[in-house]
């Protein structure tokens, strides 16, 4: 029995599963629209030092406010990332959303360009060199490219934009059993069971792959006799699981992730990484638990089963898979 089976036959087995799609009572419309700046703001950043707009930058990220992060970024930038592009970001990179200080080594700005390097501190008390590159435009100093180094190497990552991260994912891998379209990469195979979904990459020359596993889990609010409350309950139960199965796991703590259906409606869930040991091997896993509607009553999970020494590689390419996601 594989590792992936083995985990979630067990929430499976416990959990009701809904044999009909509910409908929402409710539905949450996005407006269509850009971002009103207030102008009195820019006029006091059109001086500031660009410290204070990096400060400005987190501050807005560690809040919550993506929407206002994404207006502190150059005209450039938003023609090449789109905000979806930039959440994504952010989630790739759970230190910018966690973030509590950061201490500036050097700041320059010479002919309408400008940087920030130094280092973010997170509420876990770890750290991370990070640089902000900038532009002007007019009087204002704009963010033109968010700069981290990857876990793997000293590279640093970019923002990346919606075409570059969704390059490789010209394949549909639709699920009208559960209910939701999704692009992946070509060379990936798909398989439906029962509740089940699952994606897998081509083994690699070491014999591994990255696997991709959707479920979809009714709750107490669909069905009073099944196991799991709501979102919270879960989780805890899959990282007992995870303890309970393997060696030396490792779960950071859970961050808030929202996903837009395919009728535009938008809906919060939780999201973690977990590290662990199985059959003497290092594994690391993104799962994301999100509500199929507004009551919860039924929730899909998500989880990123890779290699430790894969994920950071192949996350670009599971983020994308995730925006492209369209719950129906």
């Amino acid at each position: 029995m594989s590792k992936e089976t083995q985990i979630n036959d067990e929430v499976l087995e416990s959990a009701k599963v809904p044999k009909k799609k509910m409908e929402l009572w409710k539905k949450i419309l996005i407006g269509v629209g850009g971002f009103v700046i207030a102008i009195i703001l820019l006029a006091s950043w059109a001086t500031a030092d660009l410290n204070k707009v990096v400060d400005k930058e987190l501050n807005l990220i560690r809040s919550g406010d993506y929407k206002g992060a994404y207006a502190l970024t150059s005209s450039a930038f938003q023609k090449e990332t789109s905000y979806d592009g930039f959440t994504a970001f952010l989630n790739q990179y759970p230190i910018l959303k966690n973030n509590v200080k950061f201490s500036s080594d050097s700041s320059e700005r010479k002919d309408g360009i400008g940087s920030v390097k130094g280092t973010l501190k997170a509420k876990d008390g770890a750290t991370l060199p990070l640089e902000i590159q900038f532009v002007q435009e007019g009087n204002w100093w704009l963010i033109h490219e968010i700069k981290l180094p990857s876990s793997n190497s000293t590279d640093s990552a970019k923002v990346e934009t919606d075409q570059s991260s969704n390059s490789a994912l010209a394949v549909n891998c639709d699920s009208k059993e559960l209910g939701f379209s999704l692009q992946c990469p070509s060379n990936w195979t798909k398989q439906q069971k029962d509740y089940q979904f699952i994606v897998a990459s081509p083994k690699d020359t070491n014999g591994k792959n990255t696997i991709v596993l959707i479920q979809k889990i009714g709750t107490r609010v669909y069905d009073k006799t099944a196991k799991y409350k709501g979102i919270n309950d879960l989780l805890k139960s899959l990282v007992s699981i995870f303890r309970s199965q393997y060696k030396n796991v490792k779960a950071n703590s859970p961050t808030e992730i929202s996903y837009t259906k395919a009728d535009g409606t938008v809906l919060k869930g939780k999201q973690y990484e977990i590290s662990y040991e199985y059959n003497k091997e290092k594994f690391k896993d993104w799962q994301a638990i999100v509500p199929e509607n507004e009551d919860g009553s039924i929730i899909f999970t998500w989880e990123y089963i890779s290699s430790a020494d894969q994920y950071d590689a192949n996350l670009p390419t599971i983020q994308g898979m995730f925006n492209s996601w369209k719950v129906q």
